[in-house]
């Protein structure tokens, strides 16, 4: 599929432009940030820094794969969401 260089463009500055921190509270609910590893947007670097650093208690999983989680790896993904629901009624 190709998407026109003017969407990718508009795409990343609403990303980029976007911000949720201003909307955490004190006591943000339980976070499982997933991204893949070879992921050009959203690097592992990135995550870690704009992303989890920003949300305490987060937890950060990385899959080898690149940006489309659900579509390269679906049963992965969905084990980690399995295993991070789980462990939430252990606290």
């Amino acid at each position: 599929m190709q998407v026109p260089r003017a969407v990718l463009d508009e795409s990343l500055s609403t990303c980029l432009r976007t911000s949720f921190i201003d909307r955490l509270s004190d006591a943000p609910p339980p976070t499982l940030v997933v991204g893949g590893l070879h992921d050009p947007i959203f690097t592992p670097e990135t995550l870690r820094a704009a992303v989890v650093a920003s949300i305490p208690g987060s937890r950060l999983a990385l899959l080898d794969c690149n940006h489309e989680i659900p579509i390269e790896r679906p049963r992965e993904l969905a084990g980690l969401l399995e295993a991070f629901q789980a462990g939430l009624g252990a606290d």
